[in-house]
């Protein structure tokens, strides 16, 4: 899965398939939320809809956890919608 993922230098990171179709999409950042500052934040994530339940929401987010990790980080906070009906990602 690490062969098709792209990291820009915003830190969104863009996962492709193999004929560099977007599969999906996450933005890693410093959290400026009161009381999270020392974390690194997971503040998007978007899958195709014909692309969820394979694994690729869940091999973002441990990559994330990755990047994230290397920049200094050694706390997470995922951000997510209340009723986000993909919040069930959170029982990784």
């Amino acid at each position: 899965m690490k062969n098709n993922l792209q990291i820009t230098t915003h830190d969104f990171l863009i996962y492709r398939d193999d004929n560099n179709n977007v599969i999906g999409i996450m933005k890693i950042k410093p959290s400026n939320r009161s009381g999270y500052e020392e974390c690194g934040e997971i503040q998007v994530l978007y899958l195709y809809p014909n692309e969820k339940g394979k694994g690729y929401g869940k091999a973002l987010i441990n990559i994330a956890f990755e990047v994230l990790k290397n920049k200094g980080y050694k706390k997470v906070v995922i951000g997510c919608l209340v009723g986000n009906p993909s919040m069930s990602f959170i029982n990784i």
